[in-house]
């Protein structure tokens, strides 16, 4: 996937009237305050293509002035691997979350034992429960609730597939990305509190 910029980006949320976090506190007078996170997913077309390959994008952007945007991506995956898709945790299938932005969904806490944004808000997907080796979309059924358990985090291990590192959550291909999107988002925390959103836009979104 190409690395999209700050324009088409914002083009992309415009575009689909999500909200853009653009560091302005109206609980506090609208003072301009940095660290306001826009995270985000972008997800490859044509995913079974390179299933079980961390081909799609996380990342977040934020205001430093009212300006200036800084810009961060990181490789990662947005659907289930391959191993969930054929061991199924659900019996109802696979979760693969619904591109849309969820707003709160997110806060600080852990993946087991690791620092990652844990859900807490209503997402939606779909289910996949056929147990071959393609994503399916089924758009008759939509899935939505808090207790998925789709959080953002990294793999266990870092390596080239994703193996079993992701059952429908956003998976970071690297530990050290993570740590870095980690960091962002504690000093995001003691601006803003405890609480996030999360975006998942798709490839065609972004470049179409």
């Amino acid at each position: 996937m190409n690395q999209p910029k700050i324009e088409q980006l914002i083009a992309a949320y415009k575009k689909k009237n999500y909200r853009i976090f653009n560091g302005f506190d109206f609980s506090d007078n609208g003072k301009f305050k940095t660290f306001d996170l826009n995270i985000f997913g972008i997800r490859a077309r044509n995913q079974n293509q390179g299933l079980d390959a961390f081909d799609d994008l996380i990342g977040v952007f934020y205001y430093v002035t009212t300006e200036h945007i800084i810009l961060r991506l990181w490789p990662g995956t947005t659907d289930p691997g391959k191993y969930y898709l054929q061991n199924l945790m659900n019996p109802s299938g696979a979760f693969i979350m619904m591109p849309g932005q969820y707003q709160g969904a997110y806060k600080i806490g852990l993946h087991h034992t690791q620092d990652a944004l844990v859900q807490i808000g209503n997402i939606r997907g779909y289910r996949d429960n056929n147990k071959d080796s393609i994503l399916n979309y089924d758009m008759s059924k939509i899935y939505e609730g808090s207790r998925f358990g789709v959080n953002i985090h990294h793999k266990e291990n870092d390596s080239e597939n994703i193996g079993m590192g992701s059952a429908g959550c956003q998976v970071f291909k690297n530990t050290p990305d993570h740590a870095e999107f980690m960091g962002l988002c504690h000093q995001a925390a003691a601006v803003w509190g405890n609480s996030f959103s999360y975006t998942l836009l798709t490839e065609e979104d972004v470049f179409e």
